[in-house]
């Protein structure tokens, strides 16, 4: 299809080969008898969940996994047969909508499992086996309150689970036989939902052991991955990258400073790019307060000064040729890799490409081509 029109200021271009590689990838590890749950969460992490969860559907995902009731609606619009999960809070009053649209809601307190049964709710109950955020605590002495409440009549629970932390080894084995402990006891009450799951995109490749019925996979899926658990596995690069154009070049003479504060100064003779984008797109005004670098014709250049909301500005004194409509590549893919942007803008790979706003257009690609687009704005 002709995308020329969407590539004129920024936009995001969203690998959909990619995408199945990694899920394919998850099927290797977890095997064909472990259910995936594909997290979709905050726009499948900005890459644009209406397009993202079809794809992972076809793609062999069991389960779609989002925060809030308002983003099951979303996509309960467009996957009536989908199976949809809620991780988050589903507000009392909210709960019948949610089963009327056969949603599966997260449960860990008991008038949350007393007005699920009342109006016929699936749900997954929460464990809290350490990270103290949601969850039923489940240490031993609690145990048989658990029982008690996930086994009251009408109550259609289907599955139990967890996070890790992801502390370190020691502590995540805590954790792990903390719920280990919890599900055995449940079962041996009578109490045996279909899925126990744990395991999410760190815990599916570190802790294959423990992936019980189910694995909560994200981050793995988008080629988001922390390097402090790097493994061959998971070296393709983010699926997703973030564009933009040239649409001005300055001369500046030594001495001169350019940007808020004129916080770049010309040391040399110099030209400066303007770049159409900035933090109203997404992009991290912090990357460029520290030592942040764009690709422009293949590359790196500092960028000068800060990025204000809708526009940035590089320093392409050393590369020829620039012109005004050249493209430039502000993070992803191999040019700029997604880890040194999140470094950057002092924050996690996760946070860093969900933080892309509505404003730009999401342009997916297969065989390098655009096959589809979504633009919030039209």
């Amino acid at each position: 299809m002709d995308a020329s029109k969407y590539k004129r200021r920024a936009w995001l271009e969203v690998d959909l080969d990619a995408l199945d590689r990694n899920v394919r990838k998850c099927r290797q590890i977890i095997g064909d008898k472990c259910a995936l749950t594909a997290v979709v969460k905050s726009n499948a992490y900005g890459l644009g969940a209406e397009v993202i969860a079809r794809e992972l559907v076809k793609a062999g995902a069991d389960v779609l996994a989002v925060a809030c009731l308002s983003e099951a609606k979303r996509l309960r619009r467009i996957l009536p047969d989908a199976e949809i999960m809620i991780l988050g809070d589903t507000p009392l009053d909210d709960m019948s909508d949610a089963a009327r649209l056969n949603l599966i809601c997260t449960i860990w307190t008991e008038r949350q499992a007393v007005k699920a049964a009342e109006c016929g709710l699936r749900v997954h109950a929460k464990l809290d086996t350490g990270f103290h955020r949601l969850g039923f605590d489940c240490r031993e002495e609690k145990l048989p309150e658990i029982a008690r409440i996930l086994g009251m009549n009408g109550l259609k629970l289907e599955g139990v689970y967890s996070h890790l932390a992801l502390v370190n080894h020691d502590e995540d084995m805590k954790q792990f036989a903390l719920f280990d402990a919890a599900v055995e006891y449940l079962r041996a009450h009578g109490i045996s939902p279909r899925y126990a799951h744990i395991d999410d995109s760190i815990g599916m490749v570190r802790y294959p052991e423990h992936q019980r019925d189910m694995v909560r996979v994200g981050a793995f899926l988008y080629g988001v991955w922390p390097s402090r658990y790097d493994d061959p596995i998971t070296k393709e690069p983010v699926i997703a990258t973030l564009k933009a154009r040239v649409t001005h070049l300055s001369h500046l003479g030594i001495g001169e400073g350019a940007c808020y504060d004129f916080l770049f100064r010309a040391e040399r003779p110099s030209t400066l790019a303007t770049i159409c984008a900035g933090y109203g797109d997404g992009y991290a005004r912090a990357a460029s307060k520290y030592n942040g670098e764009v690709s422009i014709r293949a590359s790196r250049c500092k960028l000068a000064g800060l990025a204000c909301m809708d526009q940035m500005m590089a320093d392409v004194t050393d590369v020829k040729g620039v012109s005004v409509g050249d493209e430039v590549t502000l993070f992803g893919g191999r040019e700029v890799p997604i880890m040194e942007y999140a470094d950057w803008s002092d924050t996690n790979r996760n946070e860093a490409i969900s933080r892309v706003t509505a404003r730009v257009p999401r342009l997916y690609m297969r065989g390098g081509e655009v096959v589809e687009v979504l633009d919030y704005m039209e």
